[in-house]
């Protein structure tokens, strides 16, 4: 086994022996400095070093029933952070055990900002002066496993993608194991992302380092199972200094060339326009089941293609039933949303009615009228199904996404 996921999976397992307390301190091998001190390898916080004691591995972890109490349970004091030096605090961030945040929305950069709010760690990285150079060191030295662990006793052949998924999120072991698989990825994307996030105060020059750091990378990922052999970067995907750079490596577009857009037609004959796909991508077993476990309450309803979100499947599947996966509907536009044939309402009055956050975030299906008690809370909830970012269809609960305190509102054609 490799010897970085051995000690990951090694490190998991050590966090059941702790006690979590409402804030988490960083628990390391050597002394913090101050906040631009340069660590020594000796003092620099390994994969093996516990941050988070609290993690969806740990039996803990499923009795925070509420979203935001394990937003609150993942946050660092104030004092940590003070004392940590950039790279350990790079560290405690690669290490958030609510990372798939990123990964929630159509748009990643909307995760990633959903994300800076939720960790405090990442927001105290952004603003240290030397967080890009320290990032840019991280991406360049960090090693991408070829290969996944197997996962034994999983037949991905004889049962469906949510069989083994649900199994997966139930069993702490293989999750475990979902979770090392799908980490290499977490992180080159978060390194990605921060670079995006610091991108727009560079000369083109700066950009340049990036980019070539980027295609250096597209050989890890090209030959690592983790990536599916896809040499794709989520900095190029959401980003638009490429048009500054004079020959992009073709490589890296992958399927963003496999698209174009069209025009469809609302229920009164609005036109509006999405992006339509050729090539379609599943989501990966490992990826998704480490994203839904940090959920209360969500499960794995079906395997999905990357071609179509939240809002193709919640506004689109009745009207176009052959086609709305090909469609990726960035946001529910004006046309969609006041067309005259919708029936608006601020409670749903019958299941299948379309659910709309109210802050444009997602869409979702109601699955019945009824409201369920949330185990251990004086919490109610209805049930909905819905398109997860680039991945499966998942039932879930109204706090999934960020944003339920500015309310839901449903949609129904008679």
């Amino acid at each position: 086994m490799n010897k970085f996921l051995l000690g990951l999976s090694v490190g998991i397992m050590l966090m059941n022996s702790f006690v979590y307390p409402h804030y988490v301190t960083a628990i390391g091998k050597g002394d913090f400095r101050n906040e631009t001190a340069e660590a020594s390898e000796d003092e620099r916080l390994s994969e093996d070093d516990i941050l988070y004691p609290v993690t969806p591995v740990d039996e803990e972890w499923d009795k925070l029933y509420l979203m935001e109490d394990r937003v609150n349970i993942c946050q660092l004091s104030d004092e940590t952070i003070k004392a940590m030096t950039t790279y350990n605090l790079l560290r405690a961030v690669e290490q958030y055990p609510l990372l798939g945040t990123m990964y929630m929305y159509t748009d990643m950069r909307d995760g990633f900002d959903i994300l800076v709010s939720q960790c405090n760690a990442l927001k105290a990285l952004l603003d240290r002066e030397d967080c890009l150079s320290t990032v840019m060191s991280e991406y360049q030295s960090y090693e991408i496993p070829e290969e996944k662990i197997r996962m034994y006793g999983i037949d991905e052949a004889a049962n469906t993608f949510s069989e083994n998924a649900n199994y997966i999120i139930e069993n702490k072991e293989l999750l475990a194991v979902a979770i090392a698989n799908a980490r290499p990825k977490h992180i080159c994307d978060l390194l990605e992302m921060i670079m995006l996030y610091k991108s727009d105060a560079l000369t083109v020059e700066e950009q340049e380092d990036i980019i070539e750091l980027i295609i250096k990378k597209s050989e890890e990922k090209s030959a690592s199972e983790i990536y599916g052999h896809e040499a794709s970067s989520v900095f190029i995907s959401n980003q638009q200094i490429m048009q500054t750079y004079s020959e992009p490596s073709k490589d890296l577009v992958g399927s963003d060339g496999t698209y174009h857009y069209t025009t469809l037609k609302s229920p009164s004959g609005r036109t509006f326009t999405v992006k339509e796909w050729e090539k379609t991508y599943m989501c990966d077993l490992d990826e998704w089941t480490s994203r839904v476990a940090e959920t209360p309450g969500a499960r794995i309803l079906c395997a999905a293609s990357s071609t179509f979100n939240c809002h193709s499947y919640a506004w689109l599947s009745d009207m176009y039933p052959s086609a709305y996966q090909r469609y990726t509907l960035a946001s529910v536009t004006s046309e969609l949303i006041t067309d005259p044939a919708y029936h608006k309402e601020t409670t749903p009055s019958r299941a299948n009615e379309i659910a709309h956050w109210n802050n444009g975030w997602h869409s979702a299906r109601v699955m019945s009228t009824t409201l369920y008690q949330i185990p251990g809370t004086a919490y109610v909830s209805y049930q909905f199904v819905s398109k997860w970012g680039g991945g499966p269809m998942v039932v879930h609960y109204d706090n999934a996404y960020e944003g339920r305190g500015s309310g839901i509102s449903y949609y129904y054609i008679e």
